[in-house]
């Protein structure tokens, strides 16, 4: 981590990571980002990935101008992904050798395990963020169509009068 930071490779890295996804909606940014952090826990140890990873998600939070600790949950998370290789975990291995199963066996599992909390973490961000703006465009809505009835009140007085003067008319 102090590596990263002394050598400006975390804000390096940060800065091409937002270069390529500038354009999307915050919650593709942050499943984007936990992928990057379950390759490379697949690789390297998840403590090593979380070190690693941490300085370049504060670094990307700070360049998009968002809270650090979705960034920083997103490594935490992405850390702890490790079921594609045998070599991700210390576990992953010792069952590798007692039930003798194959470099394959783990990546042919291991990516569905892996895969599916990103999938399940970017649908549900989505939702959010489109129910909020589906509540926004309803409040909007409703404030417009409370405007249009004034409005309409309004025109209709003016036009015609108000009731009470309509009434007034008639009566004569």
């Amino acid at each position: 981590g102090k590596a990263l930071m002394g050598t400006g490779m975390a804000d390096f890295l940060a800065m091409g990571f937002v270069s390529l996804v500038s354009g999307f909606p915050v919650p593709i940014i942050l499943s984007a980002f936990i992928l990057i952090m379950t390759l490379l826990t697949n690789v390297v140890s998840n403590n090593a990935a979380a070190v690693i990873g941490t300085p370049i998600a504060i670094g990307i939070a700070q360049r998009l101008g968002l809270p650090l600790e979705p960034f920083v949950l997103a490594v935490l998370f992405g850390a702890n992904l490790s079921f594609a290789t045998p070599m991700a975990y210390q576990t992953n291995i010792l069952l590798m050798n007692a039930a003798g199963y194959k470099f394959g066996d783990f990546v042919r599992t291991g990516l569905p395990l892996a895969n599916a909390p990103i999938s399940a973490r970017t649908l549900f961000g989505l939702c959010i963020e489109n129910a909020g703006w589906a509540i926004n465009c309803l409040t909007r809505a409703r404030v417009s169509v409370r405007a249009d009835i004034a409005w309409t009140a309004n025109h209709l007085s003016m036009t015609r009068g108000s009731p009470r003067q309509r009434r007034s008319k008639s009566a004569r």
